[in-house]
């Protein structure tokens, strides 16, 4: 992480996550977290606005009425879409069409949601105990990490998503959980469950940190998979040398004194000295590859 960057980003964060955690419905008067309370809505106002806007439209207006009932959706909306694509991912399904993955997870994903009642929703992914909000933030970062960020797996290497594109799922992850957070603090759901309160927003600054750890995340991905391939490499380069010794015996074995060197020590010569000599070769090469 760049140092210089990391010395504005981290305050900016950790003034985010404290403002949210002290914005409770609890607190009738004012106190010192007031003005930074404030300023926070005004950056996010705009943003909940678009979303609310754009997934009114996909996920209708039964939905879309009520805010809990809405972002609860999107969260819900997230969770499957991140689901099917991990699936198909992992499957290697239209490996050589990736945009038919992305069609219909989507298309799962929203049709999943759409016809869902408020209160089925609600009930799925807006728990109330410590436990169930905990799953239901747990569960979606992890579905979205895997399709954002990917994993070390024996394909090597990441998702494949531009870093600009990632970045900005990350924003998109962490205001909705920001938006969950902010309307269940003030309908008084968590009531005198404080653990409960943490956990939204912890998910949420998570997310603000996946963005100033993406960067470093893709290198070590990056890094595993040319190690993976030099690997890869060596074995097959051993095995070719192994190959190379077993002819060597057989092709003694059958030809004896008219045996002829074919390796870089054994050109010339025939017989025995022609064998010992490749022998020696080939042993030395083995030996080479496989102290480096």
């Amino acid at each position: 992480m760049n140092v210089g960057k990391s010395r504005f980003v981290l305050p900016l964060l950790a003034a985010l996550f404290m403002s949210l955690v002290f914005v409770s419905a609890q607190t009738s008067t004012s106190n010192v977290f007031d003005p930074l309370v404030k300023i926070i809505n005004s950056i996010f106002t705009g943003l909940f606005s678009i979303i609310s806007s754009l997934f009114g439209q996909i996920l209708g207006s039964t939905i879309s009425s009520n805010s809990t009932y809405f972002y609860g959706a999107i969260l819900l909306t997230i969770i499957l879409f991140a689901l099917v694509f991990n699936t198909m991912k992992a499957a290697n399904l239209f490996i050589l069409q990736p945009w038919i993955t992305w069609v219909i997870s989507i298309a799962v994903a929203v049709l999943g949601v759409r016809f869902l009642t408020p209160e089925l929703i609600a009930t799925i992914i807006l728990p109330y105990s410590a436990l169930g909000v905990a799953v239901t933030a747990g569960l979606p970062f992890v579905l979205f990490f895997i399709m954002i960020e990917g994993l070390p797996t024996a394909g090597g290497g990441g998702s494949g998503i531009p870093a600009g594109l990632r970045k900005f799922a990350w924003i998109f992850f962490g205001i909705i959980f920001i938006a969950i957070y902010s309307i269940r603090a003030n309908d008084g759901t968590f009531g005198s469950e404080s653990i409960v309160s943490y956990i939204y927003p912890l998910t949420a600054l998570l997310s603000f940190i996946m963005i100033l750890i993406d960067g470093t995340y893709q290198r070590w991905l990056a890094n595993m998979q040319m190690q993976r391939a030099t690997a890869v490499g060596k074995n097959n380069a051993l095995t070719t040398l192994m190959n190379e010794r077993t002819n060597i015996h057989t092709h003694y074995s059958q030809q004896g004194g008219a045996y002829r060197g074919s390796t870089t020590l054994g050109t010339g010569l025939t017989g025995a000295p022609a064998y010992k000599r490749d022998l020696a070769d080939v042993e030395q090469r083995i030996k080479t590859l496989m102290s480096s």
